[in-house]
């Protein structure tokens, strides 16, 4: 099957919410017809946009360093989207799709003038634009986009925090639960029950009470940043990162629903003054229906924990997930719907990143 028709079913309008917050996704290259744009070009200034990124992403860096540390930005981002590609799409279609790196030496400024020639020259002596120069354009404007998503992740103070605070948080909601009476059980790969200081006993499928994630670090253990997650979350929501919450998550597991309501009924007694949680939601079958059914279920909500930094408490947003024991089995059966949910996702995504007015005319010349 054609790839336009499998790729490209949604409507365009997400597109175009996505492509004004994210300017230099946008098709139509705005960011190459903008007067601020076209002046700099016409008049070879070379602090454009180099000037701009060093305040905003590397303050202090000489010209070549803004360059080079932007290069490794953008590769790092763009990495993260072949690896996408590789893993949703079909092998056939990973190589027309697959987004090169920025060979080095890098310089913004010629990057924006060559983006802007090619632009200029689609056009020439034709009334569609060229496809090649047209991608041409759009590989530098993603790469300046995904290089400055990358830069900003990497700077976010919710970012920054979380990895400073992640084992202190997880102190702190320890010492809140006061686990106890560790026991061993064997329940759908559960290994160990605990007692709480809420009533309700969790369950857990290691040695720890309950498990925590970090956003932005592989969980591998490698300590490499993991931007694919935030990229995606960022482009299906149209958030920037400092808007995201849930960089730390930690997620329990209790018997039913009486035991997770009382768990629930525990946080809002113990950390919020008013009773009212940030971003409640109840994701469980009761409350989406039986359309939802084949998915588990999870009440969350974000829990801004205090963690001490130089005599100040500092309080860090975290994801808490609670889920009952047969939501636990339930996603356990569903390990295989869960990747087909991930590769939804993704496809909502990638309209954003790969424009049909770009792809469709190679796409068509390919085949």
């Amino acid at each position: 099957m054609n790839p336009i028709e499998t790729l490209y079913s949604a409507t365009e309008n997400p597109m175009r919410e996505a492509w004004k917050k994210f300017l230099f996704l946008d098709p139509s290259l705005q960011f190459l017809r903008r007067n601020t744009t076209k002046t700099a070009v016409r008049h070879g200034d070379r602090s454009f946009p180099l000037n701009s990124f060093r305040f905003t992403l590397f303050p202090d860096e000489s010209n070549e360093g803004v360059n080079e540390r932007f290069q490794q930005a953008a590769n790092r981002g763009i990495q993260a989207i072949n690896q996408l590609c590789r893993e949703y799409l079909k092998p056939e279609d990973w190589d027309l799709f697959r987004i090169p790196e920025l060979l080095p030496p890098f310089d913004l400024s010629d990057a924006v003038h060559t983006a802007f020639k090619e632009r200029e020259e689609s056009f020439t002596g034709r009334s569609d634009p060229d496809p090649q120069k047209t991608l041409h354009a759009y590989n530098i404007m993603r790469a300046l986009e995904l290089g400055y998503r990358v830069g900003m992740i990497d700077a976010c103070p919710y970012v920054l925090s979380s990895v400073r605070s992640f084992d202190e948080v997880k102190k702190r909601l320890a010492g809140l639960l006061g686990f106890q009476d560790k026991k061993p059980v064997e329940l759908n790969g559960l290994m160990f029950e605990w007692d709480t200081q809420a009533g309700s006993s969790v369950y857990s499928y290691d040695d720890y009470p309950f498990h925590a994630r970090l956003k932005y670090l592989d969980e591998s253990g490698s300590d490499k940043p993991k931007y694919s997650s935030i990229l995606m979350k960022m482009f299906l929501q149209l958030e920037y990162p400092e808007e995201i919450t849930d960089y730390i998550g930690a997620e329990f597991i209790v018997k039913d629903d009486d035991a997770r309501d009382n768990l629930i009924g525990y946080f809002r007694k113990e950390t919020r003054p008013l009773g009212i949680f940030e971003r409640f939601r109840d994701a469980t079958r009761k409350s989406l229906g039986e359309a939802s059914s084949h998915q588990y279920g999870v009440k969350k909500f974000v829990l801004r924990v205090p963690v001490k930094h130089s005599e100040k408490y500092e309080r860090v947003p975290v994801e808490v997930q609670i889920l009952t024991q047969w939501d636990h089995q339930a996603r356990m059966d569903t390990e295989a719907s869960h990747y087909e949910y991930k590769r939804r996702q993704f496809l909502r995504v990638f309209p954003i990143l790969f424009p049909r007015q770009i792809y469709e005319p190679l796409v068509r010349e390919h085949s």
